[in-house]
């Protein structure tokens, strides 16, 4: 019999997850680079400087020029999808409930390199 997890077994889990994450902010091919604010594939020698993107807009248009990279295997649109909902939060930044919102990215960027420098998701 298949055995489930509690509300709070869930919770820790994630939480564990999030500072795992926190500590070593990679993703695939992607690095985040709190210095600069900048999201890069190294490997690569690209980078999405995060600072300009300020609105929905511009958040399509680098996942669309990422796109259409010869390097862009479907793993890396994957690993920088999950890297740009890690640090970005664009549901709930960007476009919630399919409105384009006003959202502050510096500070957003801010807080986030805190969250990093503190290990505290």
């Amino acid at each position: 019999m298949a055995q489930f997890k509690t509300l709070k077994e869930v919770a820790t889990d994630a939480l564990e997850r999030a500072q795992a994450r926190l500590r070593d902010p990679r993703w695939g091919c992607w690095e985040y680079d709190a210095e600069t604010m900048t999201l890069l594939a190294k490997e690569h020698e690209y980078g999405i400087p995060l600072m300009e993107v300020t609105d929905s807009a511009e958040l399509v248009s680098w996942i669309l020029q990422v796109r259409g990279k010869e390097w862009a295997a479907p793993q890396a649109l994957s690993d920088l999808l999950e890297a740009l909902d890690f640090i970005l939060r664009p549901q709930a930044n960007y476009c919630s409930g399919g409105m384009n919102s006003g959202f502050d990215v510096k500070t957003h960027l801010e807080r986030f390199n805190l969250r990093v420098a503190q290990n505290q998701p």
